[in-house]
């Protein structure tokens, strides 16, 4: 298991009468935490998480990095699927209480990433006992346009309590 399911199993063993906004905020903490794994690069954080009934929804913040530019000044197109793979399963994680990995994706891109900050809208559209699938848009933050959007599905994985870290 990689650091991620062990900061997720970790997240998951200390939810135990924590809310989602709450068990969500602590996955995207101790990512950001982690002095290495690939999802601390990303400048990710919580905005506000929900859930409404049986509809869970989450919102992120994203700051750019020099590090994540193309060429031509933009954020990177993979740079762009980081984030809506990390951030839908951050909520799909955070909805099963368990770790998740994905297992499929499809990125619409509708104009580039250019600007400082960027706002992420996941909504999760089904859950059920081993799959999630969910859908995700990015927005300029100054603008407010569309910038791209995910569809993605997540595989719930049991967590693996022999490699929490402690």
């Amino acid at each position: 298991m990689d650091t991620v399911s062990n900061i997720l199993t970790e997240s998951m063993l200390a939810a135990k009468g924590k809310g989602f906004a709450e068990l969500i905020e602590d996955i995207v903490s101790r990512n950001n935490g982690e002095d290495k794994g690939f999802n601390r690069l990303l400048n990710i954080r919580l905005i506000s998480a929900s859930k409404i009934e049986n509809v869970y929804s989450a919102d992120y913040s994203y700051r750019v990095s020099d590090d994540h530019l193309n060429p031509y000044g933009e954020v990177h197109g993979g740079i762009a699927a980081a984030l809506f793979d990390t951030c839908i399963g951050y909520t799909a994680a955070g909805a099963r209480m368990n770790p998740v990995t994905t297992t499929d994706m499809s990125i619409s891109y509708y104009r580039a990433l250019t600007g400082p900050t960027f706002r992420l809208h996941v909504e999760l559209t089904h859950i059920e006992r081993k799959m999630v699938s969910g859908h995700a848009k990015i927005f300029n933050d100054r603008t407010g346009e569309l910038c791209c959007a995910a569809l993605s599905t997540y595989m719930v994985l049991a967590p693996n309590l022999e490699r929490v870290k402690v």
